[in-house]
């Protein structure tokens, strides 16, 4: 097991090559902050970070806020659901959302669903319809129960199950336990980031493993320094939303690969 694990952690430190993608950082536009007015300053400004972004209808979605009981800016629901308009450049405020923090956003069916995550006090007193949860995103619809949590200890495979008992990082210490983030189905596969959780929504990305049909884990092979953040299918193509330091800034890079085994670099900039 530990020869296992050794060769697996050797395979994600080498990396694979990649030839680099055009350099947009030039091109950045500022979109603006929708949430500075509420969260102006202090440790609330922690709330305002995007913890997704969608795109639907022509306008672009993003969820906000805060649901650890610890803080900074501890449960600071319900909250509001900004959408931009990107021909005018102009935020709206869609909705009000019943929940500490809107931490993930569904295209289900051709429509937009704010998945449960972490009810605001006056919904669980029943203060609050929660049809009005998704009003503004379509017509009114229940409010969509929290889904199945998905931190949960990697499974499956004998190093899978390694990781997630003992929390094994890439550099060798332990620190807590892994849990898959962000699964995608592609290419026969599961294909999800092994993270390690932060507080009780927030996390730092490993890995990525892929799940065959056989339940077994294997890391992918990924350029060196780089760390996944999110994953996308379109048709037979999977994209990687992914970041690495650069020098006392952050890169940001979008990965593309068809076969998990070589990746292209769509674009990347500096933030």
């Amino acid at each position: 097991m530990a020869l296992a694990i050794a060769s697996a952690l050797a395979l994600l430190a080498a990396g694979t090559s990649m030839p680099a993608g055009p350099d947009v950082t030039a091109k950045l536009e500022e979109l603006g902050n929708p949430t500075e007015a509420r969260w102006p300053s202090g440790a609330e400004v922690y709330a305002r970070n995007p913890w997704r972004l969608r795109a639907y209808g022509g306008r672009l979605y993003v969820g906000s806020g805060n649901s650890n009981n610890k803080g900074p800016a501890a449960n600071v629901g319900p909250i509001d659901l900004w959408a931009l308009d990107p021909g005018t450049r102009q935020w709206a405020k869609s909705t009000v959302i019943h929940e500490e923090q809107v931490d993930e956003i569904k295209v289900l069916g051709g429509e937009l669903w704010v998945p449960g995550h972490d009810a605001h006090p006056a919904l669980r007193r029943g203060e609050h319809d929660g049809g009005r949860h998704c009003g503004a995103l379509g017509r009114p619809r229940p409010h969509l129960a929290p889904e199945p949590d998905e931190r949960r200890p990697l499974a499956a495979d004998p190093l899978a199950l390694r990781a997630g008992r003992q929390g094994l990082r890439l550099d060798g210490k332990i620190g807590k336990t892994l849990f898959a983030a962000r699964p995608v189905s592609f290419a026969g596969k599961v294909v999800y980031i092994g993270a390690r959780q932060l507080i009780d929504h927030d996390w730092e990305p490993v890995a990525l493993f892929a799940l065959d049909g056989g339940l077994r884990a294997v890391p992918v092979r990924l350029p060196p320094g780089v760390a996944v953040r999110d994953l996308r299918v379109e048709g037979d193509t999977l994209s990687l939303l992914a970041s690495s330091k650069a020098a006392d800034k952050m890169a940001i890079h979008v990965l593309t690969t068809k076969d998990l085994k070589s990746f292209s670099e769509a674009l990347r900039f500096v933030a």
